[in-house]
């Protein structure tokens, strides 16, 4: 085991907003909850409103969008981002629940989960930037996700490309995306945020020398997750991230799948090439991501029932020709609507004519 950290850094949630018909929650909430609304004089690109939201020591809170344009969206519909610092308090959950409570929004679903991986060194010592030159030069792998986008640190003068200090798997577009960058570097080029370097030091990390993160961003259609073993399918929810170990076994499900690697050792076929070992030893991975979107419930249920259909032509007696006649047109009208001929030929067809 080395020193290391894993911290949600991005949680966004789709919410229901009960506070129907209430022009200005500020008007509401403001004195009588420990929270202060102040409603921006901007709008998003698809919320009506939009609030910074403080807690009762100043620190700023979440940012909530409300009252959505386009009727795509229900009418009753809310977004709420938490702030960068409160994710890495331990009681984030609890909190969120109760203000939830308190302030009439039920939560319905996680449209964004950012869950990054904090070290020195990954396993056995191995340097991040070691682990890039690798994919650069062909002697690791990538496992899914296989084509990079790097950012090198150029010297001003030379021109010359000192070292790559980020690198990032996955479009815009992609459901996951992975990011392996200089944490230290960052914050110091960016915004220092001294709450993250304290969740460092109190994990051992070494904060004088530089710190790297793995990032795996995870929106909204790829937050179910099955269960290999049994085949159960759960959504993530807040009720899923109260404990840092059930945060934990989120980010090592997502970075099996999204974040693994091959060593290069020249065989054919990558899948029987020895796994290079990252991160520190733990229990076999026995969940995996899933996807799972309105069209594939929908195919499922058409083929549930063209199963059925067929199951009346060919199982049951005493029918006379006009029903069968008349379930025969339904079928045929079923699969051109659905798309299922090929599927009703190759797979219910044949394969019953083979069992006679």
């Amino acid at each position: 085991m080395y020193p290391h950290t894993i911290n949600i850094d991005w949680l966004q949630i789709y919410l229901h907003d009960e506070n129907q018909g209430i022009e200005n929650l500020a008007m509401i909430y403001n004195g009588k909850s420990s929270y202060e609304f102040k409603k921006a004089e901007y709008t998003s690109r698809q919320f009506s409103q939009v609030y910074d939201i403080y807690d009762s020591d100043g620190d700023h809170y979440a940012v909530l969008q409300r009252i959505p344009f386009s009727n795509i969206i229900s009418y009753d519909g809310a977004i709420l981002k938490l702030a960068n610092r409160e994710l890495y308090k331990s009681t984030m959950i609890d909190t969120l629940i109760l203000f939830l409570e308190y302030h009439r929004f039920a939560f319905k679903s996680i449209s964004r989960l950012d869950i990054c991986f904090d070290s020195n060194t990954l396993k056995n010592g191995l340097k991040h930037s070691t682990l890039i030159r690798g994919l650069q030069n062909g002697k690791y792998l990538k496992n899914n996700q296989g084509q990079a986008k790097q950012n090198f640190e150029v010297q001003s003068k030379t021109n010359r490309i000192m070292e790559c200090n980020s690198i990032s798997f996955g479009s815009l577009s992609s459901a996951v995306k992975t990011k392996m960058y200089n944490k230290t570097k960052e914050m110091n080029d960016v915004k220092y945020k001294p709450y993250i370097v304290e969740s460092w030091q109190k994990n051992g990390i070494d904060t004088n020398k530089d710190v790297w993160r793995i990032e795996i961003s995870i929106k909204a259609d790829m937050t179910n997750i099955v269960k290999l073993d049994t085949g159960e399918t759960f959504r993530l929810t807040t009720d899923r991230l109260k404990l840092s170990t059930d945060i934990q076994n989120i980010f090592y499900t997502y970075a099996a799948r999204y974040f693994s690697f091959k060593i290069n050792d020249g065989k054919k076929n990558k899948t029987r090439m020895p796994s290079l070992e990252i991160f520190p030893e733990r229990s076999i991975i026995t969940s995996q991501p899933i996807r799972i979107t309105l069209q594939n419930d929908e195919s499922r249920s058409d083929k549930i029932f063209l199963n059925k259909l067929h199951r009346i032509q060919v199982e049951l007696r005493n029918i006379d020709d006009n029903t069968l006649s008349a379930i025969e047109e339904v079928r045929r009208a079923f699969c051109i609507a659905t798309g299922l001929s090929k599927y009703y030929n190759k797979k219910i067809r044949i394969k019953n004519e083979r069992r006679k």
